[in-house]
């Protein structure tokens, strides 16, 4: 399973993970539950790219509580005139109408088929990916002030919101 952030927007974003202790090692975190991968907590996300963030070997789990487990806060800086900064937390949200820490929130789910090659050998794997996606309907939504959750669902392909939060 695979958590990953992808920017859609004009811009490019600043990612900063707030590890919980388990995770945290001085200025990088844990990438993974499967290995010893380390990261820096705080990164850049380029315009129309994406990053995967945190990998697990427990597919038989939803995206918010693999966040809960691993992640006290998330926090994203929009790079634009505004300068919109979007926190998650477990109890709340600042700057964006869902909080990606509570269920039903804004995933994208999909299937990966790839493979894993070795020297002697390619492998199939399949990877259960969800994404959260940064956009800029999204942002023009806050800019705007907008709480019309039938135009949300329009722009996330009509998927199951819960009452939006602030």
């Amino acid at each position: 399973m695979a958590l990953v952030l992808k920017n859609s927007t004009e811009n490019n974003i600043t990612v900063e993970l707030f590890p919980n202790s388990n995770y945290k090692n001085y200025e990088m975190y844990r990438t993974s539950d499967i290995g010893e991968g380390y990261n820096y907590t705080k990164f850049a996300i380029h315009t129309n790219s994406k990053e995967v963030f945190f990998t697990s070997k427990n597919i038989n789990q939803q995206p918010c509580d693999l966040l809960s487990n691993v992640f006290d806060s998330i926090h994203i800086s929009i790079n634009n005139e505004n300068q919109h900064v979007i926190k998650f937390s477990k109890d709340a949200v600042i700057g964006c109408p869902e909080n990606i820490f509570t269920q039903n929130s804004i995933w994208e789910y999909d299937i990966i088929d790839d493979q894993n090659e070795t020297q002697f050998a390619k492998n199939p794997l399949e990877v259960h990916q969800f994404t959260f996606e940064v956009s800029e309907e999204i942002l023009s939504l806050l800019y705007g002030n907008s709480r019309d959750i039938s135009l949300i669902k329009s722009i996330i392909g009509n998927k199951e919101i819960s009452t939006l939060t602030q």
